[in-house]
């Protein structure tokens, strides 16, 4: 007599070949899931340029590609001087060339700020 190896998941009987279909099925879906990696930026105080209240200034960061979401993750510290400052900074990613853009006026002191670099799949937005 031949015997079926069978789960049970939440009371259901499943048979291995519909495990190894599940299985499949979270591999196929995970292909989609954007991959992150973390780096470093400086920004020099005295590289800012353009006008108030939007200043901006060019940085570079390895590992950096054209599909590449810059999220900055400023530390408490950074943070704190920036709301005192009342200044805004964000990122944004022109075929791999970063631009940190400083909005309400710019950083009195160098700053070195961590970033997290997402992969995202070319024509979706975010």
């Amino acid at each position: 007599m031949e015997y079926k190896r069978q789960e049970f998941v939440k009371g259901l009987r499943l048979e291995a070949h519909h495990l190894i279909a599940m299985e499949d099925a979270i591999i196929e879906a995970l292909k989609g899931v954007p991959t992150a990696s973390m780096g470093s930026v400086t920004l020099p105080a005295a590289a800012w340029t353009g006008t108030d209240p939007i200043y901006s200034q060019a940085v570079s960061c390895s590992g950096v590609t054209a599909n590449s979401r810059i999220d900055l993750l400023p530390s408490p510290e950074q943070l704190r001087d920036l709301l005192t400052a009342e200044v805004s900074l964000v990122a944004a990613n022109s075929d791999g060339a970063i631009t940190v853009f400083a909005i309400g006026g710019t950083p009195i002191a160098d700053m070195t700020i961590q970033i997290m670099i997402t992969e995202v799949n070319s024509g979706v937005t975010s």
